[in-house]
Formats: C-alpha cells, structure tokens, sequence
C-alpha cells in the first residue's frame, strides 16, 4: 500500500524527507501523487514541496492517514479517476459497498447510504460524512455530490 510505503517510520505519519524518498524510489507513487514523471531530482524537490503542503492540510510538518485519504477522494474519487487498488483495499471497498447497498441490487441508493452512515462509523469514516446528514452544516449537499 501506498501510505505505508512512503511512512517508512512506521508511526504512521510521513515527513517531508519519507515521501520525497519514496518518490525518488518508486515511479508509481510519484503517478498516484499526480507529479509530473521523468523530472531530475532537483525539479522533483521543487513540485514535492508544494505536494507536500497541499497535503499537510493542518501544517504540522506530516501527512497522516486522514489527510492522505482526503487526497485520494479529491484526486480520484471525485475526478472519477479509476485508482489502482492492492487486493486489500479491493476487499475494503467491496466490503464497504457490501454493507451500504442494503436491497443487494449493485447500486447504492442515498436511502441506503444514509441508514448505513447512522449504523457504521466506518462507512461514514470513509466517506468523510457525519453519521447523521443535515441541510444545516453542509453534510447533506456533501453527500449528495457524491450521486
């Protein structure tokens, strides 16, 4: 998986230094972070810092596991941009839709997703949604974006 690739402390956050490693090391992870491919390590140094603070959403000097899940549902999810997915996180997904899509038709319904939020912090965790949408804080045209 990506993320434990490039947290090479294993405290599961990455500095700085561990994600342009990792970049310099692995043309895949420098494709899902949507950097340019082929650049020198000077030029990589250049667009990795500004990678990097688009990541850093809070500015504490490391990605954690939320902001690099935010990424990834900005970058793909919301692009419609088909991921590479591991085995494990084939079955996640499948797992997840498995448990929103209540009728078993093959296709979640925003019924179904709502109910399952309430149920399942998980899926809600997932989604980046509230186990309970509202007009009010915006949690409901979040969820509707996502039909």
């Amino acid at each position: 998986n990506i993320f434990k690739a490039c947290a090479e402390g294993g405290d599961g956050h990455i500095g700085k230094k561990e994600l342009m490693s990792a970049c310099l090391g692995d043309e895949e992870i420098v494709e899902f972070l949507c950097l340019p491919a082929g650049l020198d390590r000077e030029s990589l140094c250049e667009v990795m810092e500004k990678k990097f603070q688009d990541l850093d959403s809070d500015a504490d000097r490391d990605i954690d596991w939320d902001q690099f899940v935010k990424f990834y549902r900005a970058n793909y999810v919301e692009n419609n941009k088909p991921p590479d997915l591991d085995l494990d996180q084939q079955a996640n997904l499948g797992k997840i839709f498995g448990i929103c899509d209540v009728s078993g038709d093959g296709s979640i319904t925003k019924r179904e997703l709502i109910k399952t939020l309430r149920k399942d912090k998980e899926v809600a965790r997932f989604f980046g949604l509230p186990a309970k949408i509202r007009q009010e804080d915006g949690s409901r045209e979040k969820m509707e974006s996502l039909f």
